[in-house]
């Protein structure tokens, strides 16, 4: 697909947050960064994907100006992040052909 590039790195919304997609990363030169739509089930102890993360300890913070539209005064928001490494379990509607668990980084962002 990309023959020049040394490395490439697909960003894709909530509607790209398919077990197939995080399944079928072709090589070690692809990443794939998606925004979360499925509170997915892991290995991990706590079970789902969004319980996981919460129970993290904030990774860092940073600051973020909030611009004003007409339904929203603008704002400095506190933003906290939090991310480890889970082990995603494959959905019973995915292929069988797909392997039992896929491994990825998952990153939660949001105010304080």
């Amino acid at each position: 697909m990309f023959t020049s590039a040394d490395h490439v790195t697909v960003v894709a919304d909530r509607e790209c947050d398919i077990y197939d997609v995080l399944a079928t990363v072709p090589d070690e030169q692809t990443d794939v960064l998606i925004r979360a739509c499925q509170n997915r089930c892991v290995e991990e102890a706590l079970g789902h994907l969004f319980a996981s993360l919460e129970a993290n300890p904030v990774a860092g913070t940073y600051e973020l100006d909030v611009v004003r539209t007409p339904t929203r005064q603008a704002r400095t928001a506190t933003m906290e992040m939090r991310c480890r490494q889970v082990s995603i379990r494959r959905p019973a509607t995915a292929s069988r052909t797909l392997p039992e668990t896929v491994t990825v980084w998952a990153v939660d962002t949001r105010t304080s």
